[in-house]
Formats: structure tokens, C-alpha cells, sequence
């Protein structure tokens, strides 16, 4: 099967750019042809010439509301890029407000088109993202959460099917005591009752909530230490982003907090954590942080939002907590306190959750077959008319 892969930023901002292009190598890895067109470089372009036939870039995947001549210029860019879709058996999409662009590269020759849909769907759509989305054939959604917010947004329920997203535990391994005195050594820790919070800065993530929480658990910085890895995004300038992160600190007990900013290799702060927490207040639409903290064997605590509570099942429920809700994301925190000497097999036990439910290869196998249910479908369609 030749794919093509339509991708905006190949910059890791998050779960959702990493997911995408851990499908598209492991689609590659199981002998499919991967070619990509994207809209903005990054540091993931590498990953992806390693992997692709042809990379071609285009100018704008999606309009902008108030732009006169932004329903031609994206015509423009979407007739110029054809060429990347010339001989390929179904075109990818990872966001549905790139379905215009999908539906013109999909039109002559007619071939299937395909969306993951990894956003929540509060996402705002401009009237030419929506143009498009009649054309999609299926839809993948990260969570059955995220499914049921885009049928309640009109979408067909029958058109989407539900695919987790997985990691690759190789990539996260279990967080020894070795590992986890050279992790804690390297960020200057003890044997404090260490939390971490990695992801975007940004109040849709909870983060006042914790702040509110780690000092409703009253630890001093000998006793606790609340470790937040990540850049504020999505502000309009650089100086609100900064006014965002100030007033975060400002909020946050000052010796027990310590900020890292942005971090490319994550794994030494699960192995250096106690608990991963995730305690959004948007629909999110999956949470890799929490499969990643708990492959390296990390117990997590989880707002429940979006699909957050089909990651934390069985045992692991205990750490779902209402969102906005400090004193329980406390109560949740508190009981984790200490769990090493408690129960020191739960470390196991998060890495066989994840590797039982949420591994890379059970997605790639996911995303792969409704690829090919698709080419089916349009084939049959094309030998009957």
C-alpha cells in the first residue's frame, strides 16, 4: 500500500505530532510506501526522510477566516501539491481541517481518503476546513471519547473507528533505582516525593489546579518536590506567554516547584518522578504523557476528561480525579505518597498495562487496517459502477 501522509508542523509541540510520525515509521516498518507533504519543517523532518519515498512541502494546508483570497490561495497550493498524490492508494491526513486539502488531492484519480482525528473537537473549524469533510471515507479517533464529541458534532459515529494511540516501551524503559538516582542526581533531588507534569503550559492542562493541589499537600521542599517540564503555547505574543508563566509561579510555592522548560528527552524525569500527573480541564483527547510515565513503570494520576479515563482503567482508576478539583488531585497525589515501600510490584504492573493495551504496534496494526478497509471499499465501489 503506497501512503501519503499530510502533516502541518513536523515539530514535536506535543503527543500529537509524536504519534503521527511513530505511525508513519511503523507503517514503514511493515512494508508500505510512505510519502509526506507538509505545510512547516522540524526537528522531526529527519525522522521522516529516513523513512519516505518523496517529501514535498506546501504552502498553506488550511484558510483563514477574514481572508478574502484564502479559499483560492488554498485551492492554489492544494492543485500545485497533486503530484505528491499521483500514484499513491490512499491519502492520510492527521487533522480534519486539512479535509479540503485531502478532498482535492483525493478527487482525480478518485482514492480514498483517510483522517485522524488527534485534536478535541472544540478545535475551531473555519467554513472551508468544514468543506471537506464530506469527502473523508473514515474517520481514527484516539479515544472513544473523542469519537462521541465529533457524532454529537455532526459527524457519521458509523465513518469513525477508535484507535488508541501506543507507544514503544523499548523507547521508555522501566525506571530502575539506578536509573532513578542518576535521574534524581541530575536534576539535583533527594528522596523527595517527586510529581511530574510534562506537556504544555496552558491552563486547558490543569496546571493552576496543581499548583493549588501541591500546596494544599503542605510538603516542604525536604519532603516534596513538584517538577514542571514545558513552554507555554498558544498565547497571541511572546510577552503573554511570558505573563502566563509568571503568573503560574507566582501561584506556585516558590522553593518546592522546580521549572525545567521545554525537554526533548523526557524519560529521565519519569524515571527521576514518584507519580505522573495529567490533571487537564479540556477534553483531552488521549495523554500519551501517561502511558509513557507509567511504561517506565510510573503510576499516573488523570483529570476525567476525554479519553483520559480509557487510559486509567482497572487498579489504575483510583488515579482519575474530578477536573478543577484541587482537593481531590490532592487526596490523589497523598495516596501515592510512598507506594515504593507500600507496593513496590505497582511499578510492574504500569508497564504491563501499557504493554498489554497501548503499544505502538497494536496502533500501527489499527491505523493500518482501516487504511486498507478504505483502498477495499473504494475499489469495490470503482469495479461496480
Amino acid at each position: 500500500m503506497k501512503v501519503l501522509v499530510v502533516a502541518d508542523e513536523l515539530e514535536p509541540y506535543g503527543g500529537s505530532e509524536r504519534s503521527q510520525v511513530d505511525v508513519a515509521e511503523g507503517l514503514a516498518a511493515r512494508g508500505h510506501t510512505v510519502d509526506l507533504l507538509h505545510r512547516a519543517g522540524g526537528s522531526f523532518e529527519e525522522r521522516y526522510r529516513r523513512i519516505c519515498r518523496h517529501v514535498t512541502r506546501i504552502a498553506t494546508l488550511r484558510g483563514h477566516e477574514g481572508q478574502r483570497f484564502h479559499r483560492a490561495a488554498l485551492l492554489r497550493a492544494a492543485l500545485g501539491a497533486r503530484r505528491a498524490a499521483a500514484d499513491v492508494d490512499v491519502v492520510y491526513l492527521n487533522d480534519d481541517r486539512h479535509a479540503f486539502v485531502g478532498g482535492v488531492l483525493t478527487r482525480l484519480p478518485q482514492r480514498p481518503l483517510v483522517c485522524h482525528l488527534r485534536l478535541p473537537v472544540t478545535t475551531a473549524r473555519t467554513r472551508q476546513d468544514r468543506l471537506g469533510l464530506p469527502l473523508v471515507d473514515r474517520f481514527i479517533a484516539v479515544s472513544a471519547a473523542t469519537r462521541d464529541e465529533y457524532v454529537a458534532d455532526g459527524f457519521a459515529g458509523g465513518r469513525i473507528d477508535v484507535v488508541h494511540n501506543g507507544i514503544d516501551p523499548a523507547r521508555f524503559p522501566l525506571g530502575t533505582p539506578e536509573r532513578r538516582a542518576a535521574a534524581r542526581a541530575a536534576l539535583g533531588l533527594d528522596e523527595q516525593f517527586t510529581v511530574l507534569f510534562a506537556g504544555r503550559l496552558d491552563h486547558a492542562k490543569g496546571i493552576e489546579a496543581l499548583l493549588d493541589a501541591w500546596a494544599a499537600l503542605g510538603l516542604g521542599p525536604d519532603e516534596g518536590r513538584l517538577v514542571l517540564a514545558g513552554e507555554a503555547r498558544n498565547h497571541r505574543t511572546p510577552a503573554a506567554a511570558d505573563a502566563y508563566v509568571a503568573s503560574l509561579r507566582a501561584r506556585a510555592p516558590e522553593e518546592a516547584c522546580l521549572w525545567l522548560g521545554p525537554r526533548s528527552d523526557v524519560v529521565p524525569l519519569y524515571h527521576a518522578a514518584d507519580v505522573v500527573a495529567l490533571p487537564s480541564v479540556f477534553s483531552e483527547p488521549f495523554g500519551r504523557v501517561l502511558i509513557e510515565g507509567m511504561a517506565c513503570g510510573r503510576p499516573a494520576v488523570g483529570s476525567a476528561v476525554g479519553g483520559i479515563p480509557e487510559v486509567l482503567t482497572g487498579e489504575l482508576a483510583d488515579g482519575v480525579v474530578p477536573p478543577s478539583d484541587p482537593a481531590a488531585l490532592a487526596a490523589a497525589l497523598g495516596r501515592l505518597r510512598g507506594w515504593r515501600q507500600r507496593d513496590p510490584g505497582l511499578a510492574d504492573r504500569c508497564r504491563a498495562h501499557v504493554e498489554r493495551s497501548f503499544t505502538l504496534e497494536r496502533t500501527v496494526e489499527g491505523v493500518e487496517a482501516v487504511l486498507e478497509r478504505a483502498v477495499a471499499a473504494r475499489r469495490s465501489r470503482s469495479l461496480s459502477s
